[in-house]
């Protein structure tokens, strides 16, 4: 399969929060979201977009606080955020159900959202990630 080691072209979507989300896509077809982990961004899936933008539309999505997205203006991150930010980016895109990749942070991030919206999810991968039935306080704080 071929690979790239370009990064498809940045785009951006500003939610009602005012947040300004930084995403890349390739490709046609069921979409696919990937969901980086701490502290990488959209970048961190440059050389697996090709590939599965051969079948798929694929889109990789800056997390808001990360690289290329704002980091909202007020309050705290937590899963809520990212979950409201997931949902609101999907929404614009009219992406009503998607197949989720997370790695690393992302891992926890797609869960809780997949938890939360099961009927808008085909797939799940986690990818080099840590899950809990419960997050201890240390772990809540570092994500917050």
């Amino acid at each position: 399969m071929p690979t790239t080691t370009t990064d498809p072209p940045i785009d951006h979507v500003t939610l009602p929060d005012g947040t300004r989300l930084a995403w890349r896509q390739l490709g046609a077809g069921p979409a696919v979201l990937l969901v980086h982990g701490w502290p990488t961004s959209s970048h961190l899936w440059r050389n697996v977009m090709m590939p599965i933008g051969e079948r798929h539309r694929v889109l990789a999505l800056d997390l808001p606080g990360f690289a290329s997205s704002t980091k909202p203006a007020t309050g705290r991150f937590g899963f809520e955020r990212f979950e409201q930010a997931l949902t609101r980016f999907l929404d614009h895109l009219g992406i009503e159900r998607v197949a989720l990749a997370g790695h690393d942070l992302g891992g926890p991030v797609v869960v809780h959202w997949a938890l939360r919206h099961p009927d808008r999810v085909t797939r799940l991968a986690l990818l080099n990630t840590l899950l809990y039935p419960e997050f201890s306080p240390a772990v809540v704080e570092f994500v917050t």
